[in-house]
């Protein structure tokens, strides 16, 4: 018992010793990759520490091209973000069954759940996926626009400049066209949008970066 003791202490000590040393010379390894990361380096600092799981080696969240994620977002499995794309607070991406691919500046908002559910998610440039919203296994094209609390289920298409309105629910593979409303439960077409919403649409996505 007593030897027992004696080495959980010089263990714990070793350890107290050792965990300053192992911190300097992250900060130093750190450090040294910035400075060879030229211009690039501050995208370290845009990502920060986040839930990201495997499911392999060459299945991961890819994700040094995002402009922001949430420390509390998850992300597992084969998942890929381009520049300026971001996932907020308590959103949950899942590519452990089926890829989920992400375009440039596009944006899914808090505690929104995008999963591959067997089929690949593919979100295009310009995408807002509101908050509470859920997507699975369907295509979002670029600058398709997903309110509040709404779904979009497995082999649906959102066309560009298409609206899912906030708290929608878009039936397995329905087509929303582009420049259409869809309202509801399950969601139909409730009318064409304006110009000026098209125009509105866009705005309201680069006010968002």
């Amino acid at each position: 018992m007593f030897l027992k003791g004696a080495l959980y202490y010089k263990l714990e000590n070793a350890t107290v010793n050792l965990a300053p040393k192992i911190r300097a010379m992250g900060r130093d390894v750190f450090a040294r990759g910035n400075e060879m990361q030229g211009a690039m380096a501050h995208k370290d600092y845009m990502v920060p520490s986040l839930r990201c799981v495997p499911i392999s080696n060459s299945k991961y969240p890819k994700t040094l091209d995002a402009d922001w994620i949430a420390p509390n977002a998850v992300m597992i499995g084969d998942i890929s973000m381009e520049e300026g794309s971001s996932v907020w607070h308590g959103a949950t991406l899942r590519g452990d069954h089926s890829a989920i691919r992400i375009g440039k500046n596009s944006m899914i908002q808090d505690n929104s759940r995008i999963a591959g559910a067997g089929q690949d998610v593919h979100i295009g440039d310009n995408v807002y996926v509101g908050a509470n919203a859920r997507v699975d296994g369907a295509e979002l094209e670029s600058f398709a626009y997903v309110g509040m609390g709404a779904s979009v289920g497995k082999g649906s298409v959102v066309e560009s400049f298409a609206v899912v309105a906030a708290g929608a629910q878009v039936a397995e593979n329905t087509t929303v066209p582009s420049g259409q409303i869809y309202a509801g439960s399950p969601a139909r077409y409730l009318r064409d949008l304006t110009q000026q919403e098209k125009h509105l649409i866009g705005e309201h996505h680069f006010e968002m970066q």
